[in-house]
């Protein structure tokens, strides 16, 4: 959870916007919050909805009055939230959130607020649906959506929104808190980055995905160090097996990309953020000579979780990749 303090001193820009909003009654009814992996897209937008309910909010939310904690624990009855982080959103989520949508509000608020988050996370159908929805926009309802690739999102959406681009959060801060509470040097490293905030940094750490996404990705680094051959083994041999859903892909994905990004960042003579692993990512940085194109393909493998593509297939495109621009 974020607290008003907090957004006032890291998205100064949306406090003042949606606290002018506020003032002035002129709340859009649809935003597209959007933002790097890591920043609080999922805090900030429950923080906005909370903000517009809140029986105490100055100018913002309170996140202390019961409608406040109604909504963060979901138990608001004109909240619905679909949650498109760890799987796929569906057709039959946007088919909920139209027939709730069409209901007279329940609570005395007399609005019905909606939360789609890693909207990205969709197939076109499911957005083309969404769409169909948001052209009969109701008085009385408001929506906020988040992303972290806005190209991956029907502009005829975006267009409909108003954006909310928010700033990246303070990884210094996540570095320090972790260490204190105990954290494993390497956990800091890759989750100070992944991480909007340390509550989910720590509760990615305690999370299975997590530590298989993040074993699988220096495994199949330290084999493409030794040979490129040995990639393709470690893909079908231990990978594929190991991460079966879809929430420890992305972090496979994502901690991959962070090292490709690290090769390159080391080969400018810049800070790198896995300095745990230094010398593993120094040998590559010498090894790989497509690291932007690996790094894009990285990217372009793990759009493709939010369609229903074989999860193994996406993993051995890859490891065939890479194979064949090393040899």
């Amino acid at each position: 959870m974020i607290s008003q303090e907090q957004v006032e001193s890291s998205q100064k820009v949306i406090y003042q916007l949606f606290s002018q909003a506020l003032k002035v009654n002129k709340i859009s009814p649809l935003y597209l919050l959007h933002g790097d992996v890591g920043t609080p897209l999922k805090d900030l937008s429950f923080f906005l909805a909370k903000s517009l309910v809140c029986k105490d909010r100055n100018p913002l939310a309170c996140n202390e009055c019961n409608t406040c904690k109604r909504i963060e624990e979901g138990n608001y009855l004109d909240f619905i939230f679909i949650d498109g982080s760890k799987n796929q959103i569906k057709l039959d989520d946007i088919k909920g959130l139209i027939a709730k949508a069409s209901e007279t509000p329940v609570e005395k608020d007399n609005v019905i607020i909606f939360i789609i988050n890693n909207l990205e996370n969709s197939s076109s159908l499911v957005q083309n649906a969404l769409l169909k929805f948001l052209e009969e926009p109701q008085d009385n309802v408001y929506g906020f959506i988040t992303t972290n690739n806005v190209s991956l999102i029907l502009p005829t959406i975006v267009s409909r929104s108003e954006l909310l681009s928010l700033l990246p959060s303070s990884k210094e801060d996540l570095i320090k808190k972790g260490n204190e509470k105990g954290l494993s040097k390497d956990d800091v490293e890759i989750l100070s980055y992944l991480s909007s905030s340390f509550e989910e940094m720590l509760l990615s750490s305690l999370d299975d995905a997590y530590h298989n996404g993040k074993d699988s990705v220096f495994s199949y680094l330290e084999a493409i160090n030794d040979d490129p051959k040995y990639g393709l083994f470690i893909i079908d041999n231990e990978i594929i097996p190991l991460l079966k859903d879809k929430v420890s892909l992305r972090y496979f994905f994502d901690i991959l990309a962070l090292a490709i990004l690290d090769m390159i960042r080391l080969e400018h003579g810049l800070k790198i953020n896995l300095v745990s692993s230094f010398d593993l990512i120094a040998s590559l940085k010498d090894k790989i000579t497509f690291k932007e194109d690996f790094y894009a393909e990285i990217l372009k493998s793990k759009s493709l979780l939010s369609m229903n593509i074989n999860a193994g297939l996406i993993l051995d495109k890859l490891a065939i990749y890479y194979y064949r621009r090393s040899i």
